[in-house]
């Protein structure tokens, strides 16, 4: 049988632990030398034997002792589908994920290094466990996706709950930006641009509201594309008051802005 690189019999991965006292066996016929303390219960259920086998693969296994020893991972470039087969089997051995994978532990930052490819994906995972923390965090990676994109498989797995709340996200976050574009800029009551029906500075911030809208403005909307967006139509301004105005609402949109929710 071969032996685990890093769950082997002179293995004390903390210099606290002693020497292993129990061995897994994969389906594989992997050997994975542990500590009953460390385990803590886990794969209790299996009838004592030795080794206890173990009905998973060397890489399920080996994900699960990872997590529970809390031992970096990311040298085995685990494919997601991976990490989320090893957290399904995690109830079989009485291991709770919602307890397990949090931000310090090392399948919380395996699962990471996955959003920057597959935000959905993950989301999904954190979702249909409960993941809160997971999913909160990643949730502000998905403003650009376009939800109807979701296919039915994906709703799915991350559950009701975790749809509605990247659903509520999205539309919050646009209802936001169009209360914001509806605060235009006034000029004080004794500038000229009164007399006209709408002040230079109204009429282009409407116009720049205008042109957000029709192309199609998304909820990742940054402060500084959207000043980007709007300092353009400044230049039809002739006057020096309501270009002040001008700049001074467009100054506090884009505060207000930075301060919206941007995760679930």
């Amino acid at each position: 049988m071969a032996v685990s690189g890093t769950f082997h019999a002179n293995a004390d991965h903390n210099r606290t632990l002693g020497r292993p006292d129990i061995v897994l066996s994969s389906r594989d016929h992997v050997l994975f030398y542990a500590h009953t303390r460390v385990l803590d219960g886990a794969f209790s259920s299996i009838p004592a034997s030795s080794p206890v086998p173990i009905p998973e693969s060397s890489g399920c296994v080996n994900i699960l002792l990872h997590t529970l020893y809390n031992l970096p991972a990311e040298q085995y470039n685990y494919p997601l589908e991976a990490l989320l087969d090893a957290i399904e089997k995690m109830s079989r051995y009485g291991i709770d994920p919602k307890a397990i994978i949090v931000p310090s532990n090392a399948l919380y930052r395996l699962l990471t290094l996955h959003v920057p490819y597959q935000p959905l994906f993950v989301y999904a995972v954190a979702g249909h466990f409960s993941l809160e923390n997971l999913a909160v965090q990643i949730s502000g990676h998905l403003l650009t996706i376009e939800l109807e994109s979701i296919s039915e498989d994906l709703a799915v797995l991350m559950g009701t709950s975790y749809y509605l709340r990247l659903f509520l996200l999205h539309e919050n976050r646009m209802e936001a930006l169009q209360r914001i574009l509806n605060e235009y800029p006034e000029p004080p009551p004794h500038n000229p641009c009164n007399a006209l029906p709408v002040s230079e500075g109204k009429t282009a911030w409407i116009d720049a509201g205008l042109d957000m809208i029709t192309n199609d403005v998304k909820p990742s909307l940054s402060p500084q594309y959207m000043r980007g967006c709007i300092i353009p139509f400044a230049r039809s301004i002739t006057c020096v008051t309501c270009a002040t105005v001008f700049e001074n609402r467009l100054t506090a949109a884009c505060q207000e802005w930075s301060q919206i929710k941007c995760t679930i």
